[in-house]
């Protein structure tokens, strides 16, 4: 046994909820005071995308609200998502900011260090109590004696303090990898912009001419039915098309797949349903999909790799849109009689095959930073069941798990 008392987090933290800001008193204006609420908190991070503000002149009576760096925040409706928790904490760049109702606002004491605390509500334990006890149908939500009553081993200050900084160079690795991949995102989006449109050329293309050509020049459908021996696919849309087994999600496809679709290598599936939204993917496998979706094999002038490049350029989506039919958007649809007459502009064949190597290239470093990422907050999860139980003990553990995570960085 680790020694540790069992205690009660509402003995040992500063809670306090949000105040009731009336709606009709909020502002756009840059220079008043930011409202953290609910939709603000994310898993382990906060969002800004979205923001109400209050008036700089009436936030000094409301004092008691305002955070502080490393406070942490939590989301007293739908605390937990299928994302994960709720909560977040403080930064510099977060502040100034006041606290709404039905957020809550936790804060270390003499007895619980603020950066232990952060780690401890972020840890697999304090989720499965929150999913355990989340009452409510329209809206799930937890209150601050839920939360008071949360029960966890508390270790002395010194070894709080040890943990945190274990796993706080574990959330450093996963964001300068978040960085990372959200720089190579942007670099790709730019590389899509210049290429697909022929803004930016290979210098041995330059003399050559893009022809305009229906998508019907481009693809044939294919509609072969009959394979029901062959696995199911699915069509992801950031992970392209994949086996639907490995899908942590419940099967709702038919019994019968005798009308289902064959998909072979080299093609391209889309949701006939959700192409306005760019719901495509070159397929590596073969397999079966709904008749839900269109499936579509590529002629010899066109590169497969290329096409489901420029399927996701906003420009080509938006004509997918004008091109679907429907009177509403849960019922717009893309047929391929539709989709083949679509235009677009296209270069030769082996100018094709040069853009889809280097965007190839791209999606080769994401996945590899995407894994890296994924890789490291799996080695962090481990940790903190480890640590936040006490099943082991800091001392040599803190130097070594800090230089492992140093050197995986470079």
């Amino acid at each position: 046994m680790n020694g540790w008392p069992i205690v009660s987090l509402g003995d040992h933290v500063d809670l306090l909820t949000g105040y009731p800001f009336k709606s009709a008193e909020y502002t756009n204006d840059p220079n008043d005071i930011r409202l953290i609420s609910g939709y603000n908190i994310m898993q382990s991070y906060l969002r800004w995308d979205t923001v109400n503000r209050w008036p700089l002149s009436k936030s000094v009576e409301l004092e008691r609200y305002r955070l502080q760096v490393n406070d942490v925040v939590l989301a007293m409706d739908r605390p937990w998502v299928e994302a994960g928790l709720k909560y977040a904490w403080m930064g510099q760049k977060d502040l100034p900011c006041l606290l709404v109702q039905r957020t809550a606002r936790l804060r270390g004491t003499n007895t619980l260090d603020i950066r232990f605390l952060r780690h401890l509500i972020g840890g697999p334990q304090f989720t499965f109590y929150v999913k355990g006890i989340i009452t409510g149908t329209a809206v799930p939500h937890i209150s601050p004696t839920d939360i008071k009553a949360f029960r966890f081993p508390l270790p002395p200050l010194p070894e709080q303090r040890a943990i945190a900084a274990i796993l706080g160079t574990w959330d450093r690795a996963i964001a300068l990898t978040e960085q990372r991949l959200a720089a190579a995102e942007q670099r790709k989006k730019a590389l899509m912009q210049q290429l697909l449109t022929g803004r930016v050329r290979f210098p041995e293309f330059a003399g050559e001419t893009w022809r305009e050509v229906r998508l019907g020049q481009a693809f044939k459908e294919r509609k072969e039915r009959g394979y029901e021996d062959l696995p199911l696919l699915s069509v992801i849309a950031d992970q392209g098309i994949i086996y639907r087994d490995e899908l942590d999600r419940r099967d709702t496809s038919n019994a019968d797949k005798s009308k289902y679709l064959r998909v072979k290598p080299g093609d391209i599936a889309y949701n006939t349903m959700r192409m306005w939204q760019g719901r495509s993917g070159v397929s590596e496998l073969e397999g079966i999909v709904s008749p839900a979706y269109t499936v579509c094999t590529p002629k010899p002038s066109t590169d497969v790799n290329f096409m489901g490049h420029l399927f996701q350029l906003p420009s080509i989506i938006y004509l997918f849109y004008r091109y679907s039919q429907g009177l509403v958007s849960d019922t717009w649809n893309l047929k391929f009689t539709n989709f083949a007459k679509i235009k677009v502009k296209l270069p030769g064949l082996e100018e094709q095959r040069r853009i889809a190597a280097v965007l190839n290239a791209c999606d080769r470093e994401l996945d590899l930073l995407h894994r890296k990422r994924d890789a490291f907050q799996q080695q962090k999860k481990g940790l903190m069941q480890r640590l936040l139980t006490g099943r082991v003990r800091v001392g040599g553990l803190a130097a070594r798990a800090a230089q492992e995570a140093q050197e995986a960085q470079g």
